[in-house]
């Protein structure tokens, strides 16, 4: 088991997301290996929750749903409002978090196609 924190040459500091200010794009990879990138143009609305165990991070598109959990997210807010996060992922489960840790711990990413307003409606008609 490594734990967060631990010094490995070659390893990055954080194992669920990294900052990088020239990114156009946001890179979501997901548990089962696929990823997505959604352009930060094409964000069109953030909303976070802060409990008192886990946060939440939504983010949303014209067509997309990322909903990232997990907790110490305020920095990872931060970065996101700044446009500056090249990925996230979920914690793989090889680590675990140490209790003094204040990182961003990312627990889970789901990602959901939005239904459309006029498919919506096509379905409450018929």
């Amino acid at each position: 088991m490594i734990r967060h924190g631990q010094r490995d040459e070659g390893r990055r500091i954080s194992p669920c997301w990294e900052n990088d200010a020239k990114v156009q794009a946001l890179r979501v990879e997901l548990a089962d290996g696929h990823a997505c990138m959604i352009p930060y143009t094409r964000i069109a609305f953030v909303d976070c929750g802060h409990g008192t165990d886990d946060s939440t991070i939504c983010l949303r598109t014209d067509t997309h749903e990322v909903r990232i959990v997990g907790r110490n997210l305020g920095r990872l807010e931060h970065e996101l409002q700044k446009f500056e996060v090249a990925w996230v992922k979920a914690v793989p489960a090889r680590y675990e978090p140490d209790a003094n840790d204040s990182a961003a711990w990312i627990t889970n990413i789901s990602v959901n196609e939005l239904q459309s307003e006029m498919s919506a409606a096509k379905t409450e008609g018929d």
